[in-house]
């Protein structure tokens, strides 16, 4: 029901409309409560490229179309629908189709407005009017997993308001697809794969939480395709994320961005366009906040409003646009709430006044503690491997193994273990996205059995398959799926007992466990089982600070993510001094 290409359909004819007219008539228009788009039409907006694609109309409907904004009419075109050489049947009360800025004319009135998530979108005609409200729904990017093969297709949904939609709305509602040329489809024939939404091609969800972003809005779209729909699938890269509303209203985002209509005018953006930095920090939240942006030629001021999380805001002082663009003057955010800040810019023209598009911005001003080390410092008779991580998830670690002080251009810890054969001092800092960094941490081994003439303290190849990660704790992953906990004991110190395991939401593992005094760390692998016995080498290998006493931790990551349905075996090992205690292990089934 919805059309992804330029329409070859003749236009029958071309309705024109005023601007003047449509803003004299902002009341009228305004979506009454509740509206909908009715019957067996279809209305689909592309924001990116602020085109509709109109269907299911009848032929030679005349339909008038309108952009909303806060009751502001921002946008206009009419014109009357051709019949869908694709439609089936001779039924043209429901054949009609109409693109707007869509590859061929019809255009927007006098300008092509830039369509906005929270918009409305009215379509009339002699039946009534259509009402639909622009979601902020976007298929960002797409890659293929390391581990599994499977596609992966990565986006956003964020709900009106911020946030995420509730479990409901994101099930009922949001798609992935991939979609490729007619001319060369899939093997299941069709020219896309589609998942959510009912669309079974594969499977799709939000991203899982992190220790700052503990309610993601990001997704993503895992499609196990064969080798060969995989490689046509990298190779044209053209995706969607998609909000419909049944089959009747539909939000398309579209990477890459369809190119603007030939003989149609550009799309008049009002924006805010970039900051002065790239994050608020504890370095510079002191100092004031510049933003840069665009508007129309007619626009006579701007003010720019940033709202925190929290519902707080500032207002940097209006500006007059000059020559389409505009600098804000300095506006100090201390007193908002770290987290996602919002400028959204009010554009005032002879016409009206409307808001523009939004951009966001991160504050984070707490520092990362300081990066940890397994094993820890000490004396070793054999060479060591050594992993370093930090409480913050998002935090990247830099080293030196030279003696010289780490700094934002040294070599970053990633899945491979820095192999420690001979005595060296590892120094490592953590800066977090915001560019916080956090104090030094110096981690030094003497090795006393190191061979004569051993090399520098580079990263040792490990197995592919393996990856280390810092976990940090997280609340009860819900929904959960309850399976078998096997209760055993390790024999050597430092013990770890009473291991259980529940699979929550994403394959996320909920353990539970307890940890005798003076453990350090705790070493998680996920092994799978086949025939009842463990098989093959660890798929993946989780390192986490621990504590004694009883402990609870949720383990997550892309490659649990990526795990099929199967039986799994989760060992972990509690080690102090360098030195792991026996292993303890237990089943987990992913369904």
């Amino acid at each position: 029901m919805s059309f992804s290409g330029a329409r070859d359909a003749r236009r029958l004819s071309r309705a024109t409309i005023s601007t003047a007219v449509a803003l004299a008539a902002v009341a009228a228009l305004a979506a009454p409560a509740g509206a909908a788009v009715n019957g067996s039409h279809v209305v689909a907006t592309i924001p990116d490229a602020s085109a509709l694609e109109l269907s299911g109309y009848p032929v030679g409907d005349q339909l008038d179309i309108h952009v909303v904004r806060n009751g502001v009419v921002i946008g206009s075109a009419a014109d009357v629908t051709t019949q869908d050489p694709k439609a089936k049947g001779i039924d043209l009360s429901t054949a009609g189709i109409l693109n707007v800025n869509g590859g061929t004319p019809p255009c927007w009135i006098a300008s092509t407005p830039q369509i906005l998530p929270g918009d409305t979108v009215t379509v009339g005609d002699s039946s009534g009017t259509d009402s639909m409200v622009v979601q902020n729904v976007e298929a960002t990017s797409i890659e293929q997993d390391p581990i599994t093969g499977h596609t992966l297709v990565h986006g956003f949904a964020i709900a009106p308001g911020g946030g995420r939609y509730d479990q409901a709305t994101f099930d009922a509602n949001v798609q992935a697809r991939i979609t490729v040329g007619a001319g060369q489809p899939f093997s299941n024939g069709r020219n896309n794969v589609r998942a959510g939404a009912t669309k079974t091609d594969g499977t799709i969800a939000y991203d899982p939480p992190t220790l700052t972003d503990p309610a993601p809005t990001t997704w993503t779209a895992n499609f196990p395709l064969n080798a060969a729909d995989a490689a046509l699938a990298l190779a044209n890269k053209n995706i969607e994320g998609v909000f419909s509303v049944g089959v009747s209203e539909l939000t398309i985002g579209r990477t890459p961005v369809a190119g603007a209509t030939a003989g149609c005018p550009p799309t008049v953006r009002n924006a805010v366009t970039s900051f002065d930095r790239q994050a608020v920090n504890v370095a510079n939240v002191a100092t004031a906040l510049t933003m840069n942006g665009v508007a129309q030629a007619d626009a006579s001021k701007v003010s720019v409003t940033i709202r925190d999380t929290e519902g707080h805001t500032v207002k940097a002082p209006d500006v007059v646009p000059v020559n389409g663009s505009y600098t804000t003057a300095g506006i100090d955010v201390s007193s908002l709430s770290d987290g996602t800040l919002t400028a959204t810019p009010t554009f005032t023209t002879p016409a009206q006044t409307f808001d523009g598009a939004t951009l966001t911005i991160l504050k984070d001003t707490k520092a990362p503690v300081a990066p940890v080390a397994s094993p820890r410092s000490g004396n070793y008779s054999s060479p060591q491997s050594v992993s370093l991580g930090d409480d913050d998830a998002s935090a990247k670690v830099l080293y030196t193994v030279v003696g010289t002080a780490p700094g934002a251009g040294s070599p970053a810890f990633g899945v491979t273990p820095i192999t420690v054969d001979h005595s060296l001092t590892i120094r490592a800092i953590a800066i977090d996205a915001a560019g916080n960094q956090s104090p030094e941490a110096s981690f030094a081994y003497t090795i006393t059995g190191a061979p004569p003439g051993a090399g520098g303290g580079g990263g040792a190849p490990a197995s592919t398959t393996t990856i280390i990660q810092q976990i940090p704790l997280f609340p009860v992953v819900r929904p959960g799926q309850a399976v078998q906990g096997v209760k055993t004991s390790a024999a050597a110190r430092p013990a770890l007992r009473g291991l259980t395991v529940a699979v929550g939401a994403r394959h996320a593992l909920r353990v539970s466990m307890r940890l005798s005094t003076g453990a350090e760390t705790v070493r998680f692998r996920v092994y799978r089982v086949r025939n009842g016995r463990r098989t093959g080498p660890a798929l993946m290998t989780l390192v986490r600070l621990a504590a004694g006493g009883r402990s609870t931790v949720t383990l997550r990551g892309r490659a649990l993510r990526a795990l099929n349905a199967g039986h799994y075996v989760l060992e972990a090992q509690a080690s102090a001094g360098g030195a792991y205690g026996a292993a303890t292990t237990v089943p987990f089934t992913i369904r």
